[in-house]
């Protein structure tokens, strides 16, 4: 993620400001080189959840539209029984 930049989180900035807070300084590291075995549905949806800005940030409805959780959805269907028990 990195620092925020004022551009992107105004409103964030301007909070800081008022308590005297300073945003150390971080250059981002990209999600896919720390969790490397995480899938390109898995980054995007982190990414997503983790922005600073809260307006730019994934809603809960949109996270579970979101591919990285479609397909758990879809393979859980292929395992429904007409009553709802799951196979054992």
């Amino acid at each position: 993620m990195g620092t925020p930049k004022k551009e992107d989180w105004p409103e964030g900035y301007q909070l800081a400001s008022k308590i005297g807070f300073r945003f150390p300084q971080f250059v981002p590291t990209p999600l896919e080189s720390l969790i490397t075995n995480a899938s390109e549905d898995a980054i995007a949806m982190m990414t997503q959840s983790l922005a600073w800005n809260p307006a730019h940030r994934i809603t809960a409805p949109a996270s579970l539209n979101h591919p990285y959780f479609t397909k758990y959805f879809e393979e859980l269907k292929r395992f429904k029984i007409s009553d709802g028990a799951m196979p054992t």
